[in-house]
Parts: structure tokens; C-alpha cells; sequence
């Protein structure tokens, strides 16, 4: 149990937020600057993904996209010293119901990080776009982290019945994070599957939403009639349309 630790005579660590399959998260504060902070417990095993991700994202600097503030290297254990914002995770957002055009403004917020990561001057993808790396602060901004990390073999090969060929990931020999087109459309089709998620029928108050054996798509009453059809229109560089193919989320 890491609660009550102090991590480099500095960040404190106050209480678990999450404990993923690869990393714990912890809730803490900055004692010297006298700020929050969220501090990601990486193992042995990702420390090698995770300082390559680092990396490549260290100079990032967006509204859309969580901050890096420290590293603290210990033996088999790196500590990642990040943002922290309060709001909704993904979770909390499918239990919201979100209309339809706050859903529009959640996929053009993510399409803004996705965009920046991969500008000429980073030249990055994300990678592992997936609801774990996804929330809304309280002031209904929305905050992308993970980028540049291995993707989530488990979680892309369930939604790959959904539009996706039986697609996982293209250009599995690059590293992770390397920009190209089959990379970006990797990210764009992590995007659209998110959207779904939102707009997909489930059972009031469901913390999650799973693919249809069948790979059909299947929306909540509210969406407006055609609307899931034309849903690309309203941003098309982001939104797949249920019998459209999907496009990058890029500049083109």
C-alpha cells in the first residue's frame, strides 16, 4: 500500500484513483510547490514503454492533453508525476447520457490533441486511445493522456468486430507512437468506437458498453433520426457514419 509515502522527499502520496493493468495511480500533492498532482506507479515490466512514451511526449503542451511534471526513477519502479484534473472519466460520462452534440464537442476536443501530437513538430500518434485515456474537467474541457504507449491488445481486438475488418493495429513494426497513415487511421477509429460508446443503447446507469456479436451498431432513442448516418458530417475528419469508412483526423 503506497497511501502516506512520500516519493523523492516531495510528492505525497494521498489516495488510490486507479489500478490499471500496467500502472496504479495515486492522488497527491506536490509538497514543495504546494500543487495536486497524479503519480502513475509504472513496474518493471512497461518502465521501457513508458520512458519511450515519454520520450517522444515530454514537450507537449495543450489544453487537450494532461501534463507532464516530474519522473522519479527508484529500482524496478518508475514514478510518473502528471496534472491532476478533477472531473469525469469515462465512466462517469456513459452514466451521464450525454446528448448528442455534447458528444459532437467531446470527439472535436480529442481530435484538437490528436492533432497537435501529430504536427509537423511532434509527428506523434496515439496509440492507445481508449476510455482509460480519456476525461472531462470541471469546466467541461476534455484531457487525453497515454500517448505514444503499446495499444490495448485485449480492448481493440473486442471492438474490432465493430467496422474495423478484424483490424487491431496497423504498422505493427514501428514503435509505438510513430506517425504514419496507418497510425492515424488507427487513432481515428479509436475515436469512433469512443463516440459509440456514448451514443450506443444501454441499460440506465451501465458503466460500460459492449460490441454486438452481430457487429450492428445499435443507438440510444435520443439520437435524432439519421443522425448516427450523417454523424460524419458534423465532423468529418473525425466520425465514422455507420456504413462509411473511417477517416484520419488529420490537417487533409
Amino acid at each position: 500500500m503506497e497511501t502516506g509515502r512520500v516519493i523523492n522527499r516531495r510528492y505525497l502520496l494521498q489516495r488510490l484513483l486507479k489500478q490499471g493493468q500496467s500502472s496504479a495511480v495515486y492522488q497527491g500533492t506536490d509538497q514543495v510547490l504546494q500543487r495536486p498532482v497524479t503519480v502513475k506507479i509504472v513496474p518493471a515490466p512497461s518502465i521501457e514503454a513508458y520512458r519511450a512514451a515519454i520520450k517522444l511526449t515530454a514537450q507537449f503542451s495543450h489544453p487537450n492533453i494532461i501534463g507532464l511534471y516530474d519522473l522519479v526513477m527508484e529500482p524496478d519502479v518508475l514514478y510518473v508525476v502528471q496534472e491532476y484534473v478533477e472531473g469525469d472519466d469515462f465512466t462517469a460520462l456513459l452514466q451521464r447520457s450525454l446528448s448528442p452534440l455534447e458528444i459532437v464537442d467531446f470527439g472535436s476536443q480529442v481530435c484538437q490533441a490528436l492533432l497537435y501530437a501529430s504536427n509537423p513538430t511532434h509527428r506523434v500518434t496515439h496509440g492507445d486511445l481508449t476510455p482509460a485515456s480519456v476525461m472531462r474537467d470541471r469546466s467541461g474541457l476534455l484531457r487525453v493522456n497515454n500517448f505514444a504507449l503499446p495499444g490495448d491488445q485485449a480492448y481493440f481486438q473486442k471492438w474490432s468486430i465493430m467496422g474495423g475488418d478484424d483490424l487491431i493495429f496497423s504498422d505493427t513494426n514501428s514503435p509505438a507512437g510513430a506517425l504514419s497513415e496507418g497510425r492515424q487511421a488507427d487513432d481515428t477509429r479509436a475515436l469512433g468506437l469512443l463516440l459509440y460508446q456514448l451514443l450506443a443503447s444501454r441499460a440506465p446507469g451501465a458503466s460500460s458498453v459492449e460490441p454486438r456479436s452481430d457487429g450492428r451498431l445499435s443507438f440510444q432513442r435520443n439520437v435524432p433520426p439519421l443522425y448516427a448516418r450523417r454523424w460524419h458530417a458534423l465532423l468529418p475528419a473525425a466520425i465514422p457514419a455507420p456504413s462509411a469508412p473511417l477517416k484520419n483526423c488529420s490537417r487533409n
